[in-house]
């Protein structure tokens, strides 16, 4: 058990809400707030009309419910691939690095 977190979320219209998450510590404690963090961004995803408005949702929900101690790590993206684009929201998590086909990458 622990608090690392990933889903892939369908959002309809060809576009898919991807997460990726860490929440502090270890074991029970961490494996439960990983579990209403899945909740909140499954619960907000398909109601928030952009990656930051549905991160910023899990943030006040997360933060009214956790204690001082207690933190979480966001990555959350939305792929439309009608469009081809990629939206993101990174709260607290590693930085993005974008490969490109000709082997370059892009931080």
């Amino acid at each position: 058990m622990g608090g690392d977190y990933y889903d892939f979320i369908e959002l309809g219209n060809d576009r898919w809400g991807i997460a990726v998450g860490d929440v502090s510590g270890k074991g029970m404690p961490a494996a439960l707030t990983m579990a209403n963090l899945q909740a909140s961004v499954r619960g907000f995803a398909n109601t928030s009309s952009s990656a930051a408005q549905c991160v910023s949702a899990v943030n006040r929900l997360l933060g009214s419910s956790t204690n001082s101690k207690t933190f979480v790590t966001l990555f959350y993206a939305v792929y439309d691939s009608n469009q081809r684009t990629l939206t993101y929201c990174n709260a607290g998590h590693n930085p993005p690095v974008s490969f490109r086909a000709d082997g370059s990458m892009q931080n």
